[in-house]
């Protein structure tokens, strides 16, 4: 059955590792709320679109792409069914932000939690309101970790700052089970956020 035409699929649905900035979120925000504050905070348009099965679970699942800077977003909520997810341990939400500056909002979003972002002059009204509307965002979520696998010297993560070789074991599990996941979410990213009109295999 053809998928109907939504202007917030994303025209390129190919995702990998090199390419592709991770934001996990644990938050006590629902779904739709959680889309809606992160649209307000980052100027996005976050759509919801068909759950993602992934062996035997189903994850919901929004998306977009923003034209002005040729960045993909994806937002994966844990899947629903079962009591626990391994794969994503103690967080609830990861958004997948694919592009050249991709590392650049992880950091803005991370920074904003952190609340290392200064304040912008009160006078600038557009910047002031940006800035307030991402730490309103960032406010409502408890704990946030950034992962970034295309690093030269392997996996960068804000759950360890340590040297690469002497990562915890238990951060390194979770970091690959993270990973083996992803290797399938981006098999099936490719069937459920590609708009048809734009793109051909």
């Amino acid at each position: 059955m053809a998928r109907t035409k939504s202007p917030q699929f994303i025209p390129d649905p190919i995702f990998s590792f090199d390419d592709t900035a991770i934001v996990m979120f644990n938050t006590n925000m629902m779904n739709h709320e959680f889309a809606a504050k992160l649209n307000d905070a980052l100027q996005l348009k976050l759509t919801r679109i068909d759950d993602i099965p992934i062996e035997d679970a189903v994850y919901p699942c929004f998306s977009c792409y923003d034209d002005e800077t040729r960045l993909a977003f994806v937002l994966i909520e844990r899947s629903p069914f079962g009591d626990s997810d391994p794969t994503f341990g103690p967080y609830e939400k990861m958004l997948l932000i694919r592009g050249r500056d991709a590392w650049d909002i992880q950091k803005q979003l991370y920074d904003a939690f952190l609340n290392n972002i200064s304040e912008p002059n009160s006078d600038d009204i557009y910047e002031h309101r940006m800035w307030n509307q991402l730490h309103y965002f960032t406010g409502g979520i408890f704990d946030m970790a950034t992962i970034r696998f295309n690093s030269p010297n392997g996996p960068e993560t804000s759950l360890y700052q340590g040297a690469p070789d002497k990562m915890p074991a238990r951060t390194e599990t979770y970091i690959k089970n993270l990973k083996k996941y992803l290797t399938i979410l981006f098999e099936q990213i490719q069937s459920y956020v590609v708009d048809f009109e734009d793109y051909s295999m």
